[in-house]
């Protein structure tokens, strides 16, 4: 079976991937549509059978390559992501700062207050691109998961285990939020009463908005 996820950067997409590999005993692929791949991971996600693959579709968009058509040669599609715009935000900001992003690392109130406006942007950013870009591959025969329902309520979990078939779990400490790369616990107060966050951070949090 050939599994894509469909997500955007900083959703929490690759501890996903690597987790429902993990638990089908297949194969790990991450973002084949990345500049540096290699050709092996680029060949797999095009071809190979028993394979977990993620990728952000805004980047074979913009190397032309027609993403529906890849789509069909899957055999299930989840579109994944963070629904929270602000969270999301704050990572690209620290990610794009320090050019890590796939360790842990601690973000303070000192980090927030300095970068305000860069996260605003990546707000914007989040909102108007990386949420569209995602949505716009949901279908009737895609799951449609979200960071909060797999990391917090653990909603998504059963919802993905009927999806692809699975029974017993096995690795499912994976998923454990401590596990997640932001460490740390901030006051983001300022930062939701920002006239810019309050018309739509409050809604972007429920499903039915989302996707």
């Amino acid at each position: 079976m050939r599994i894509l996820i469909i997500t955007h950067p900083r959703s929490g997409g690759t501890i996903l991937t690597q987790w429902l590999s993990k638990e089908l005993g297949y194969s790990f692929i991450n973002e084949p549509d990345y500049e540096e791949a290699n050709d092996s991971a680029k060949i797999a996600a095009n071809s190979e059978d028993n394979i977990v693959v993620k990728i952000f579709p805004y980047r074979f968009t913009n190397n032309n390559v027609d993403v529906l058509s890849l789509i069909k040669t899957y055999d299930k599609i989840i579109c994944h992501m963070r629904s929270n715009p602000l969270d999301v935000a704050i990572s690209l900001t620290h990610s794009l700062l320090t050019k890590n992003f796939n360790l842990p690392y601690i973000i303070d109130n000192e980090f927030l207050e300095t970068n305000l406006n860069l996260i605003l942007e990546q707000i914007e950013t989040v909102k108007n691109f990386y949420y569209l870009d995602v949505k716009k591959y949901v279908s009737i025969d895609s799951l449609c998961t979200t960071y909060d329902d797999v990391y917090n309520t653990k909603k998504d979990i059963d919802n993905i285990k009927e999806f692809i078939g699975l029974n017993e779990l096995k690795f499912i400490d994976m998923l454990d939020v401590d596990n997640k790369y932001s460490k740390g616990n901030l006051n983001l107060d300022m930062l939701r009463k920002h006239p810019k966050i309050t018309p739509f951070s409050s809604i972007e949090k429920f499903r039915k908005t989302l996707l």
